[in-house]
């Protein structure tokens, strides 16, 4: 039997929680905790019914496609269960060929100085302030060992990558049976080079609506990350952190996991200080976007599970 649930159990061991232990030891929850725990299973639901409407949807598909052969065929039948559907598969999004011009992708000013301004902040603010969640390391996730199974599936491309490697297009869209949901993972690389002084990657439901959004800023002032959302009118409360530091000309690998809760972001497999709590939910991401930089910075490689 676990620990009993009491005023400082955390979320995860709220949701661990056997029914027994529940009925024991809620009265001893504070209520924000509570909370968090309504606040998942409402999100868990969501997904649910998000997930039984798209299997209702392939069903549908696969009988009406089962249908029309059978008629061609000319026999009478019963409509059949249909075959599961597609596991979320590996895409790759690596553009091998230039095509037309891409969208734009909007990011935060690129003027020195005013992109810290229209967050609400300026070079002196410090960037690790108390009031931001803090991200302790652990023991590997589930969605962590399941990435990690995933990576070799993509050896092949990642060693290709290089210098040389082409830029991704600034907007790359989900395909139709991709859902963001806790345990996904979002991986892209790339390409350094100093002298840049921003760029940006961000998971959108539509054009102008950030779900959310990182800026990468490397400085000699201090390297950092801003991470924030934006639902198409203003930016939000902005959450700051240190960016590792950046070897000029070198490749970089961005991994950002979605917990139950919140994004987490690992640069080079270093973990970011700060997490980013989720203010939409994350099943309504729809596009990935990318702003390269200057000076030969690119995005080079940009993959989802």
């Amino acid at each position: 039997m676990s620990q009993p649930l009491s005023p400082c159990s955390t979320l995860e061991q709220l949701i661990s929680a056997t029914d027994e232990e529940l009925e024991a030891g809620a009265w001893n929850l504070p209520p924000r905790t509570v909370l968090d725990y309504v606040m998942f299973l409402r999100q868990e639901l969501t997904m649910a019914r998000t997930e039984v409407a798209r299997l209702n949807g392939v069903v549908a598909d696969q009988q009406q496609n089962l249908s029309g052969l059978m008629n061609a065929l000319g026999a009478s039948h019963e409509p059949l269960p249909a075959e599961a559907p597609p596991r979320y598969a590996y895409a790759s999004l690596l553009e091998t060929t230039p095509s037309s011009a891409p969208p734009e992708y909007t990011t935060l000013s690129e003027t020195p100085g005013s992109d810290l301004a229209n967050l609400g902040g300026s070079q002196e603010q410090d960037i690790e302030s108390d009031n931001v969640p803090t991200c302790v390391p652990s023991a590997p996730s589930e969605a962590e060992a399941l990435y990690a199974s995933w990576v070799p599936s993509a050896s092949s491309e990642v060693a290709s990558l290089s210098a040389s490697s082409p830029p991704i297009n600034s907007v790359l869209k989900l395909d139709d049976y991709t859902i963001l949901r806790p345990g996904s993972n979002i991986q892209a690389t790339f390409y350094f080079k100093k002298g840049t002084k921003i760029f940006s990657l961000g998971l959108l439901k539509e054009p102008g609506f950030y779900i959310f959004h990182m800026d990468f800023r490397p400085s000699p002032h201090g390297n950092m990350i801003v991470m924030d959302s934006n639902s198409g009118s203003n930016w939000e409360e902005d959450v700051r952190t240190k960016l590792p530091q950046l070897s000029d000309g070198s490749l970089v690998s961005v991994h950002i996991e979605c917990r139950h809760t919140m994004f987490k972001v690992k640069v080079n497999g270093e973990e970011l200080k700060r997490v980013f709590n989720y203010r939409y939910p994350i099943e309504d991401v729809r596009e990935l976007g990318v702003t390269h930089g200057t000076n030969g910075n690119k995005w080079i490689a940009l993959n989802y599970l």
